[in-house]
């Protein structure tokens, strides 16, 4: 700011930006970030790699919301601040009743959305947590009265939200009543890596990504009696940490729909219906095959290039004294 107002008749650009900046709405607006998002971005490094924990979340989440209640400090700290001898009194501003009544209202909407949206955001938290059994830090000894019911209410969350049969929601259940054995064996060979990465690095995998990893492993292995908890896990694995990469995967597929729909021809037509008529059973074994099979032929497939624009000499009069000069003109290539 003492910097604009020293070139403030030197330069015209610092002197529009000191005309937008040099008002105490616009301090004091700063000033409350200033104080909120160092709160958000303790959120923040709860999804990071290698420092995710499922049973983490809703904890830190609830410590973000608690922390957001107790901002109410930064509007009086800015007014002590632009009073005399206060940090900001270089910038020789007098704040009104008006400006603290505007930066008290700001502050509570500002805080309140942000409650909201942390929120809105996190609508299943409970399922989230509910993930948390996949971590076998967390797993009771066997000697331990923990153990016998540890898990139980989150596998219940579970198959209700995975399985709608009753069978498959029992199953899971007898299903887990073994593999907690599995995690509490597991819990005495997590490697070293894991547990301590060396030299001080920060974790690049968790006690619960080793988990899911180790258990898709022996999914592929025979005999395997644990497929319905194999295929929460795979739901676990897959499920995005952050909403980045799907935001750009949707963006990219309505491009392409867009595409498509914009030629929609006879041959394409056709062809859809055919899948539509004699293609196999959506989720059968045949179906999956021909998915896996599309895709690797996709990926196998030589990427396109831009076809180079055509150049095409043209002979053009240019006065009646018949003297031409050749212009290059630039066609597409058609292709």
């Amino acid at each position: 700011m003492l910097t604009l107002r020293q070139l403030d008749q030197k330069d015209a650009q610092a002197s529009g930006l000191l005309g937008k900046m040099y008002k105490v709405k616009f301090i004091g607006v700063v000033t409350v970030m200033h104080h909120v998002l160092p709160v958000l971005n303790k959120l923040r490094c709860t999804f990071q790699e290698g420092k995710i924990s499922f049973s983490h979340i809703k904890p830190a989440i609830q410590k973000c919301i608690d922390d957001l209640d107790k901002t109410g400090v930064p509007v009086t700290e800015f007014l002590r601040d632009l009073s005399p001898g206060g940090r900001l009194e270089q910038a020789d501003l007098i704040a009104s009743d008006g400006n603290e009544l505007f930066l008290s209202n700001f502050l509570v909407k500002y805080v309140n959305s942000l409650k909201k949206s942390l929120n809105s955001r996190f609508p299943t938290l409970p399922l989230l947590s509910a993930f948390s059994i996949f971590d076998p830090a967390l797993v009771p000894e066997r000697g331990q009265p923990g153990f016998r019911d540890y898990g139980s209410v989150s596998v219940k969350l579970l198959a209700e939200q995975f399985f709608d049969e009753d069978s498959d929601k029992r199953q899971l259940m007898d299903e887990w009543q073994v593999f907690k054995y599995d995690l509490a064996k597991w819990k005495n060979e997590l490697p070293e890596e894991v547990r301590k990465p060396p030299g001080g690095r920060k974790p690049t995998v968790t006690s619960t990504d080793w988990c899911l990893q180790k258990l898709m492993f022996m999914k592929d292995l025979v005999p395997f009696n644990l497929p319905l908890v194999a295929k929460v896990a795979e739901a676990v694995i897959s499920l995005p940490v952050s909403n980045g990469w799907p935001e750009r995967g949707a963006s990219s597929l309505k491009l392409m729909k867009t595409g498509l729909r914009s030629r929609m021809k006879n041959d394409m037509l056709n062809a859809l219906l055919h899948i539509l008529i004699n293609g196999p059973k959506v989720g059968s074994k045949e179906f999956e095959e021909v998915i896996d099979a599309s895709v690797r032929a996709w990926l196998a497939a030589k990427p396109r290039r831009k076809c180079p624009p055509k150049f095409v000499s043209t002979p053009v009069v240019a006065s009646a004294g018949d003297i031409s000069e050749n212009f290059v003109t630039v066609q597409d290539a058609g292709v």
